[in-house]
């Protein structure tokens, strides 16, 4: 699925599949796509890609090396979410145009498979993995500088399902509040949510908590 969303003249999409064109195109519960799928959302007009999702490892460690050299070897494109190396730190990528510089980090909750999640911007909804991801912004942000804070999450929650859980609000609200994020968006359910603005540390932040899919082929028709 790709799902779009646009800040500083910068178009954001999640790309849920791994992109690995010595593999055959697959579809559920293992996806791959070639780059020709991603080049036309690049002439489209996205640059900004999240590439941390539950199918981010469909294929394994070849799977995610060919994603995060496809997208680490373009110009002028930026995208989170898979490491270079096992274990590394959090990714992100300081994106300056028309004169704005945008922090943006990917991670994702939730994995299909547990194969080489290290390699992954994973972070569980737990107490472990969640310190682990609040050392890493604490780090980022005060080692960076930068006008606009976006962040991507792949959720771990119910797909089709339209409740707001009350731990992701709470979640939300501690990054904003904490880490200053000016979007969270938030990816996964494949249905479009409601989006809140909260007012905080005197300025205003937007919470998305669903947007859809922009292209997607489902399996199931949603409830």
């Amino acid at each position: 699925g790709v799902r779009v969303t646009k800040i500083g003249q910068n178009a954001f999409a999640n790309i849920e599949a791994p992109v690995n064109d010595k593999k055959e195109w697959s579809t559920y519960p293992q996806f791959n796509m070639h780059s020709p799928y991603v080049e036309a959302a690049i002439k489209a007009g996205f640059n900004v890609f999240s590439l941390a999702n539950n199918h981010s490892n469909d294929w394994y460690l070849e799977g995610i090396k060919s994603t995060e050299n496809y997208f680490s070897n373009r110009a002028n494109i930026w995208a989170c979410g898979l490491r270079k190396k096992s274990n590394d730190n959090l990714t992100f990528k300081i994106i300056e145009k028309n004169g704005i510089k945008i922090l943006f980090i990917a991670i994702t909750e939730i994995l299909n498979r547990p194969d080489y999640a290290s390699y992954i911007d994973y972070y569980p909804n737990n107490s472990k993995y969640r310190t682990k991801l609040f050392e890493q912004l604490t780090k980022i942000t005060n080692e960076n500088s930068y006008d606009f804070f976006v962040m991507s999450i792949h959720t771990d929650e119910e797909e089709y399902k339209s409740k707001i859980t009350e731990s992701h609000k709470i979640f939300y609200n501690n990054l904003i509040e904490k880490y200053g994020v000016d979007v969270i968006w938030a990816n996964h359910p494949h249905i479009t949510k409601p989006w809140e603005i909260i007012n905080t540390n005197n300025k205003q932040s937007l919470i998305m908590y669903a947007n859809g899919n922009t292209i997607s082929g489902q399996r199931t028709a949603p409830s």
